[in-house]
């Protein structure tokens, strides 16, 4: 009996082993999958706060294998940047302007600036021979001067796969924990069977399938994030692959995530420290008050 026991605890330990043996190596292949894809896409540097009140985001321009791996974007047949930028106020559909792209700390960059607020949507094109790249971030940013933009506008441009952020729009502080509601755009290519990958650095953290094209994704509280400090942000990519072979489309979106304001706060202690507190000052309004009484 206890020899049938035994054989069957082993059994239970081996079955376990190989369910975590399996679950371990579906992590590792789920991690290196966004690894060994070559990609196009925007990594945020600093925001510069100019004297005259109009602000600048640095958005350098990666190309390699996510997220460490990147290689010279001089390989590119063709590599264009440009911006849309929408005012509050306005109702006005959004104009094409062109970005340039210059060398910032030796590396492939854009400066967008703004003089007001203003939500700007900021892409990057590139082709290698029959494959296609698409890099692009959304943003919005307070500009508060006098000086009028010197904007080039952008002819007409062909269609192209993109993502739209639908929700927030207008959002200063996009965080961990927070739903954020996006369309992905297919232009003229066929998205059967498309599946949108989310990474966390090396990570893949969420995979969506464009069934339908409109989803919501909310990533994940980070408490190494919460611990780095009040300005402490991070990005996430959203990538997704059109088509196969030797000729394909490739989107990547950055989103930019700050740490969360409420994440691992205990509730119960706050509440606790909250009416503890109301207890603790009428306690002492009454004292005071009885002493006054007394001594009148």
């Amino acid at each position: 009996m206890r020899l049938l026991e035994g054989t069957k605890g082993m059994k239970i330990k081996y079955l376990l082993g190989m369910v975590l043996i399996f679950a371990a190596f579906n992590a590792y292949a789920e991690e290196t999958l966004l690894n060994n894809e070559s990609l196009l896409w925007l990594e945020y540097g600093r925001q510069i706060n100019g004297k005259n009140g109009a602000v600048t985001q640095v958005l350098y321009i990666n190309h390699g294998r996510y997220p460490k791996n990147s290689v010279d974007t001089a390989n590119f047949d063709e590599l264009t940047a440009f911006y849309r930028v929408k005012d509050q106020s306005s109702n006005k559909d959004a104009i094409y302007y062109r970005a340039e792209i210059q060398k910032i700390d030796g590396k492939p960059a854009l400066k967008i600036k703004a003089c007001q607020t203003a939500l700007f949507e900021v892409f990057v094109r590139g082709t290698i021979a029959r494959q296609s790249f698409l890099a692009q971030t959304s943003l919005i940013m307070f500009g508060h001067c006098s000086e009028k933009e010197k904007r080039e506008p952008l002819g007409r441009q062909d269609e192209f796969p993109f993502f739209s952020l639908v929700s927030p729009i207008y959002n200063y502080w996009p965080q961990t924990g927070q739903t954020f509601k996006f369309v992905f755009n297919p232009a003229d290519s066929a998205v059967a069977d498309a599946t949108v990958m989310v990474a966390d650095g090396n990570r893949i953290v969420k995979k969506i399938d464009l069934s339908p094209l409109n989803f919501d994704y909310t990533p994940l509280h980070d408490r190494k994030l919460n611990q780095k400090g009040y300005d402490a942000c991070k990005e996430n990519i959203l990538f997704v692959k059109q088509g196969g072979g030797e000729s394909f489309c490739k989107t990547a979106y950055t989103l930019l995530l700050h740490r969360s304001r409420t994440a691992f706060f205990n509730l119960s202690s706050g509440v606790a420290l909250f009416f503890l507190t109301i207890i603790v000052v009428s306690s002492i309004t009454l004292i005071r008050r009885r002493k006054f009484k007394y001594r009148w």
